[in-house]
């Protein structure tokens, strides 16, 4: 090997690690608290490497406060859902504690109506099975089994009609 006047066998040392150390200056490789050797370092200030890695690290720190964010977002509607979920809840369980004291008046009512005349006894052992079959419904809503709120007003209507075929089998009694 033929050496150049003035360069030394160190200098071509130097020239071919810091030719290295200029590969592994990319973003993945420079990371500031771990610099390997001081060809690497020089590769990763002279090439942008530190930038590009303080760069990539700031971009990964935005998608995680971003990924946060979405997550509390998230989290908030969760709340919200349950919050209005439990209210409903609770709404339903009055309805359905007036239901059954409804029921209760109307089945008092019904045993204790006396018919005078066959289609009042007709009418009147109708409005009873009637009621015993609300008393399921009521029942099945009260035991958590997919009790909703139409299911609850349609029985709050049928126990009105129940009330006033009652009411007029009593009033006709009294006649």
């Amino acid at each position: 090997m033929k050496q150049l006047p003035g360069i030394g066998p160190g200098v071509v040392l130097a020239v071919a690690l810091g030719l290295g150390g200029c590969a592994a200056g990319t973003a993945e490789n420079c990371d500031a608290l771990n610099a390997g050797n001081v060809f690497q370092n020089a590769a990763c200030l002279n090439g942008g490497g530190y930038e590009a890695r303080l760069a990539q690290i700031e971009a990964q720190t935005r998608q995680e406060i971003q990924r946060a964010a979405v997550f509390d977002q998230d989290t908030a509607a969760q709340r919200a859902t349950l919050t209005r979920l439990a209210r409903d809840r609770s709404a339903l369980d009055r309805q359905t504690r007036e239901l059954t004291s409804g029921l209760a008046s109307l089945r008092l009512q019904a045993d204790g109506a006396r018919a005078r005349t066959q289609a009042q006894k007709a009418q009147l052992a109708a409005v009873q099975k009637e009621l015993t079959t609300a008393e399921n419904e009521l029942a099945r809503i009260r035991g958590g089994n997919a009790g909703s709120s139409e299911e609850v007003a349609r029985l709050q209507e049928s126990i009105k009609k129940k009330e006033e075929v009652i009411k007029t089998i009593l009033v006709e009694r009294i006649e």
